[in-house]
This record gives structure tokens, sequence and C-alpha cells, in this order.
């Protein structure tokens, strides 16, 4: 199963959180890119908040591993079952810095994330109990993250994050390199969006 980040203009419009994911099929012709396998990493997700609708609190961390400076426009964003979205615009992301892809910019709706980016609910819809997040650009797998709650730890209203001490992207496959965040944000519930994850372990 593959996540493939689909990055897509926000969408408005009230809908309902499930625990399985409920998304649309993604179009998935992107403009070319020159970023390689490992230059970015899925770096935190929050897949059921806790403290707002899930369908509005839901959010993608991305992290830059290069030493420069990249540009995600063009980048698609899929889930497990094929569906996403392309980042539309240019959308920069500093060396060694991180971007939040959020199902809402709204921090009033979304429990208080700083959202870059907002993407559609209907494009991408994070299932619960487990899911994949994949990035992909020029049709190369940039990365792609898969969880499950019988192998990951799973709690309502906390983000998994990828260990702040892990920097090789062939390393964010183990699950000694993730764990549940305990910061606190906005509303309540426990994660780091657009800043440093905690180190696990």
């Amino acid at each position: 199963m593959t996540l493939l980040l689909l990055l897509a203009c926000a969408q408005t419009g009230a809908s309902f959180d499930t625990a399985t994911d409920t998304d649309t099929a993604a179009d998935t012709d992107a403009p070319e890119s020159s970023l390689a396998a490992g230059d970015l990493v899925v770096n935190e997700i929050m897949f059921d908040p806790g403290q707002v609708d899930g369908d509005f609190g839901e959010w993608i961390e991305i992290r830059n591993l290069r030493d420069a400076a990249l540009d995600l426009e063009g980048v698609i964003v899929q889930d497990d079952d094929g569906a996403g979205f392309v980042v539309e615009g240019s959308l920069p992301i500093a060396a060694g810095g991180v971007i939040v892809l959020g199902a809402s910019d709204d921090t009033a709706a979304n429990g208080g994330v700083p959202v870059d980016y907002p993407y559609s609910i209907d494009a991408v819809k994070l299932g619960n109990e487990g899911d994949t997040v994949s990035i992909v650009a020029g049709g190369v797998i940039i990365d792609s993250f898969t969880w499950d709650e019988a192998v990951f730890p799973v709690l309502e209203g906390a983000s998994l994050q990828l260990s702040a001490a892990v920097s090789d992207p062939g390393a964010t496959d183990d699950v000694a390199s993730w764990c549940l965040a305990t910061a606190t944000y906005g509303a309540g519930d426990l994660g780091t969006p657009g800043a440093a994850n905690e180190v696990c372990g």
C-alpha cells in the first residue's frame, strides 16, 4: 500500500469523520519534477484528531532532507487506494524544513494547526486503523509510509511522528523510528505540526 502525498486546493462544506478512508480518485497527471527518492519524508501524521472533527483536523507533515530548498509544485500526494491530489502552484520548503498539509487551514476548525497547504478531505481521507501516505513526483515515489494499528502505536488525539533523531530515509519504515507525540498544540491534541518532532525511544 502506498500513500502518495497528493496536494490539492482547499474545499469547503461539512463532512463527517470515518475510521476508514473514503476519498475520491486522483488525477495523477502531474508535472515532472527534479525530486529524487529520499529527498522528502513523511514526518508526522494526524489521522485521528480528538478535539475537532476529523474531516477538518487531519494533517500530514513533510520534511525536506536535502541541504537545499525545494519546491513541491506538481508533487502528488496519494493514499493506499490510489486517491489523492496534485500540489498546485509554488510550495517552497526550506532545507531541512517542514511543510504541513491539512484538510483545513482554518485554525478555528482544524484544532489550531498551522497549515501551509490545504487539501480537500474528499481527495485524501486517512484511515484511523491504518493507511499509507506516499509522496510522488515525476513518476517516482519520493517517500511512502504505511501504518497499521496492529504494529504501530495508535491513539485518538495524538499524531504519529518520525523520531527527530532519524535522518536516513532508509530508516523511516522501521517501527522503532516512530512514536506517539506527547506535546500539546492548539485545542489540546498532541503533536508538533510545523515544529521539531520529539526523539522517540
